[in-house]
């Protein structure tokens, strides 16, 4: 598997690089980390290969955003971890994707290796 490119919707600058520091260990490309207005927008444009999705961003929530991923035929497949401190049947219901497996869930804090191994899974599949 050669590099993928990576998005990472992530408001909070540490976190932020803490994820673009896995995703670069595992030889990817980061080709975008932020949550600039427009951010949404520009994963609809031009599609990764995974997305790390903050579930409590602050301009945008991550339900909604995860909402439009799935709704548009761009991205309705793309690869998302969730990034969130709220428990597993939360996330699930919040995002009313029980079954999805293309979607995992990243507890903060988390182990590096943790977020290695969803992100292999993921971009294996």
């Amino acid at each position: 598997m050669g590099p993928k490119r990576v998005v990472i919707l992530e408001d909070i600058a540490s976190m932020r690089d803490i994820l673009v520091e896995v995703v670069e260990a595992e030889g990817h490309q980061v080709a975008y980390a932020g949550a600039e207005p427009g951010c949404v927008e520009r994963v609809l444009a031009d599609p990764p290969d995974l997305l790390f999705l903050d579930l409590s961003l602050k301009a945008r929530l991550g339900v909604d955003v995860y909402a439009v991923l799935r709704a548009d035929p761009r991205t309705q497949d793309l690869p998302v971890i969730i990034c969130t401190v709220q428990r597993s049947q939360t996330v699930a219901r919040k995002l009313h994707a029980p079954e999805d497996a293309r979607l995992r869930t990243l507890y903060q804090p988390f182990a590096i290796a943790d977020a290695q191994s969803m992100m292999r899974a993921l971009l294996a599949a």
